[in-house]
């Protein structure tokens, strides 16, 4: 039995998930901006969720439960150090130590990429790659059913890396948060879809309006996902060529389960080594119940 939580600006929730993978109780809540109410409003929501099952299921805060904690998008350093740019509370905070004195569990903490591949990971000799696009870019690499944090702990985090075989112009003035020029998280976000169209059409509007727009037929709406979904393949094929991944998993208000899996194949051939790609494309529509599935799983992994 496993305690999962997600924190997100979206959706924030609590649930127990069993051995099999089933869910046996889930709630939501507002989470605290101070970290250190954060971390008692975590306890206070592990004791609610398992009291609501006592009475069926013999689940306490004892060495048989532990708990896996998603955080949107959490950076984790070596050292134990955590940043978040949705919770700045967290930022430089020992977060996995703190947390399971809190609550007196054995815990693990990994980011929505993370945790999005391994809640639909099914075999344990697969390689996945998942990303997330929403208001920044993240990715992340699932092998042997486990995350693979690497070295600096930030394998598969192609947020800040250049935006590959860039046509003439594309990279001129677009200079990213960090300081430098071409990062994906520039190109490939809600905000990058927000910045095209506004040159496009100098005028400002959402990326969800700019969304169905562009499925209700509008012309520059379209065209604005047209060069997000190159962008996206171009982003994925130094991916495929380094990992040669089985399956690749996307989610995100900008994933269209309709187009992506049908347009991102047919524009590899260009850019990639392999002639005929086998890779598959995933669409996750319900990202918060798989990142809750996989966040229990980040107790079991095996750090790579």
């Amino acid at each position: 039995m496993t305690i999962a939580i997600r924190l997100s600006d979206t959706v924030s929730g609590i649930a127990i998930i069993s051995d099999d993978g089933d869910f046996v109780c889930e709630e939501t809540f507002l989470p605290e901006t101070d970290y250190y109410d954060l971390l008692r409003q975590i306890s206070s929501q592990i004791d609610g969720a398992t009291s609501q099952i006592t009475a069926d299921l013999p689940v306490t805060k004892s060495p048989h439960t532990a708990l896996g904690l998603c955080v949107s998008d959490l950076n984790y350093s070596s050292d134990g150090q955590t940043t978040s740019a949705l919770f700045s509370c967290l930022d430089g905070k020992p977060l996995i130590y703190d947390l399971q004195a809190a609550t007196g569990l054995t815990s693990a903490i990994g980011n929505d990429a993370q945790c999005l591949g391994l809640g639909v990971c099914q075999h344990d000799n697969e390689i996945l790659f998942s990303l997330v696009i929403d208001k920044e870019l993240s990715g992340a690499i699932i092998m042997n059913g486990s995350v693979v944090h690497g070295r600096n702990h930030h394998a598969g985090q192609i947020t800040h890396t250049p935006l590959p075989f860039p046509v003439p112009f594309e990279l001129d003035g677009n200079i990213c948060s960090c300081g430098r020029s071409g990062c994906l998280t520039h190109f490939i976000s809600l905000p990058g879809i927000e910045k095209d169209y506004k040159q496009l059409t100098n005028t400002d509007k959402s990326a969800n309006d700019i969304i169905i727009d562009a499925a209700k037929g509008d012309i520059i709406a379209d065209s604005v996902i047209q060069v997000l979904e190159d962008r996206i393949a171009r982003a994925l094929a130094p991916v495929i060529n380094l990992l040669d991944p089985n399956h690749i998993i996307i989610s995100g208000q900008a994933a269209d389960k309709n187009r992506l899996p049908a347009i991102l194949p047919q524009k590899w051939p260009g850019y990639i080594v392999a002639d005929k790609p086998k890779t598959e494309i995933t669409i996750i529509t319900d990202r918060h119940a798989t990142c809750l599935k996989g966040a229990a799983s980040l107790i079991s992994q095996k750090q790579q």
